[in-house]
């Protein structure tokens, strides 16, 4: 008897320990914080009222050469979606998946999740995933010189040379992007060399027209224009301010180029030599202001 009352009394206790540790850690108004290990994906994950607050990815321990980025984990409160993956768990890999229908926020500058991938070794990106061009611009902001990206979902889209490139249209030029612009580029966006420091560009042969693109680019000295094996420079047109308060020192204008728009080359008060070609037959064509005072 007193043995059956004791077995009672322990059972007790222990039951009593067990609902005080639920109740601590999910009472109302008081966060939970779990943790995970699924895949090799090792985590904490936070509920509050039961409604996630954070799952965030904090270790790997599978192959970190060839990673493939999780969109969900599973935990003690079922399959949860990863909210955030910290940048050393990619800091290791020579190949990154990034799945079909991945977070979006993880391509913005602020996630910073890319942002340790400037390694001494190679790495290449797998974009299964869909973003916009705007969330890409911001990825590649974020991307150091050893690293590929390649487009799987979206082949319109080229990375090279540090040059965003979708379907011909030049998105983005990066910190470390070097003097030639792909063949790929038909295009320039407005500004999108604002915030580069080049000293000297090479312009693709398949460019028609250039407006603007180089305006205020003080640290540009030289601009050689391409041509392709078949042909001479495609291009016809400078438009107005495309050199404008830079830094351009001397320019050969190729064969072919017929208009040259208004301030193009004002203010260019380290321009010292311009080569006009046959096209253009006379400068007195020119409009007004187009050359530095």
């Amino acid at each position: 008897m007193r043995t059956t009352t004791k077995l009672i009394a322990t059972v007790a206790i222990m039951l009593a320990v067990t609902l005080t540790a639920v109740s601590c850690d999910e009472s109302e108004g008081d966060p939970f914080v779990g943790y995970f290990d699924d895949g090799g994906f090792k985590g904490n994950y936070v509920l509050l009222d039961g409604t996630l607050i954070q799952v965030e990815v904090t270790e790997y321990t599978g192959d970190k050469s060839s990673l493939i980025l999780p969109t969900s984990v599973n935990t003690g409160h079922g399959e949860l979606k990863v909210t955030s993956i910290d940048p050393s768990v990619l800091s290791e890999a020579t190949t990154i998946t990034v799945p079909d229908g991945y977070n979006s926020s993880f391509f913005t500058t602020n996630s910073g999740l890319f942002s340790k991938l400037d390694s001494d070794h190679e790495v290449t990106i797998r974009m299964e995933s869909s973003p916009s061009s705007e969330q890409l611009v911001d990825l590649v902001g974020t991307l150091g010189e050893n690293v590929d990206i390649d487009f799987v979902k979206n082949p319109e889209y080229v990375f090279e040379n540090g040059y965003l490139v979708d379907d011909g249209t030049l998105l983005c030029v990066t910190s470390w992007a070097t003097s030639d612009i792909p063949d790929t580029v038909k295009e320039f966006s407005i500004g999108v060399f604002a915030n580069s420091t080049l000293t000297s560009i090479t312009i693709p042969s398949g460019m028609k027209s250039i407006a603007g693109a180089f305006q205020g680019m003080t640290t540009l000295e030289s601009v050689t224009f391409a041509t392709s094996p078949d042909s001479e420079s495609s291009l016809t047109s400078i438009g107005n301010y495309t050199f404008a308060n830079s830094g351009l020192k001397s320019i050969s204008i190729p064969e072919g180029v017929q208009t040259i728009g208004i301030n193009a080359f004002n203010d260019c008060e380290s321009l010292t030599s311009i080569d006009l070609p046959s096209s253009i037959q006379t400068s007195t064509e020119l409009p007004s202001w187009t050359f530095p005072l």
